[in-house]
């Protein structure tokens, strides 16, 4: 084989492991900066961030719900009525995407659009218009715990994609772990501490996602927390299934990747 070849082989192999080796150690990294990150002292300046997922969590939600909805800073203004030819459009986008997963023999896309079309049929038609406007304004820290995962979540996208050819992944990454750890933390300390729950009234919104639901859809604080806790660790049970399912998929590469560790050599 000509020698060319031989160092475009070799710098292949070299690439993959590194890309191996980031896979094992971005993800818990991550999740233990973002952990530091907004649970410390500078957790204002974080919500900062972790707040248009927030707000996105909402819209989101109500998209599902055949709802309109326009996400922006602090505030999701969402209608009072279901717009069916909304929700018409989006099940047309979900399944042309999961079209042109087929087409691309792309398993991961024809999977999360076809569970987005399931969803979008169960809220659009499966919720009173009254549950569906709870659902939404649940959707906000819960949207945290569950956009936060799917961020993070997008490290392991195909060498060569979009995300990971312009480095994107790297910062939703880092987004997604200081959007979970914003809301899971807050929502596992309210189980000890019922003052960490965000009541209230925000001036020129309203009341508070917390208030709304237990004012005005009568959820017991319990359950609120119970819901928001039981979502945090459905979340991270699924990183880690994806964490896991990665590695077992590279799992001959990984032992090679290990092997050429630097630390190895003597």
């Amino acid at each position: 084989m000509p020698s060319w070849l031989d160092a475009a082989s070799t710098a292949d192999d070299s690439e993959h492991l590194h890309e191996l080796r980031l896979r094992v150690v971005v993800i818990p990294v991550a999740l233990l900066l973002g952990y530091l990150a907004a649970t410390g002292s500078m957790n204002f300046i974080i919500r900062l961030v972790t707040m248009y997922v927030h707000e996105m969590g909402h819209a989101v939600t109500a998209w599902l719900c055949g709802i309109p909805a326009i996400p922006a800073p602090w505030v999701t203004p969402t209608g009072e009525k279901r717009w069916y030819w909304m929700a018409l459009l989006l099940s047309g986008a979900l399944a042309l995407w999961a079209w042109t997963g087929r087409r691309q023999r792309r398993n991961d896309w024809v999977a999360s659009a076809t569970l987005l079309l399931a969803l979008q049929l169960v809220c659009t038609f499966g919720l009173s218009l009254d549950r569906a406007q709870a659902l939404i304004s649940f959707g906000g820290d819960a949207g945290m715990l569950v956009l936060g995962t799917a961020l993070m979540g997008t490290f392991y996208v195909r060498p060569g994609s979009y995300l990971h050819a312009k480095g994107l992944r790297w910062g939703f990454v880092g987004i997604g772990a200081l959007a979970f750890w914003d809301s899971f933390h807050l929502w596992w300390a309210a189980r000890t501490d019922a003052e960490a729950i965000p009541f209230g009234r925000i001036e020129g919104v309203g009341l508070s996602d917390a208030s709304t639901l237990v004012e005005t859809y009568g959820w017991a604080e319990s359950d609120l927390i119970r819901r928001h806790v039981v979502l945090g660790f459905a979340c991270l049970t699924a990183l880690a299934a994806l964490y896991a399912l990665t590695l077992y998929r590279e799992r001959a590469h990984l032992r090679a990747a290990l092997r050429a560790l630097p630390f190895q050599d003597g």
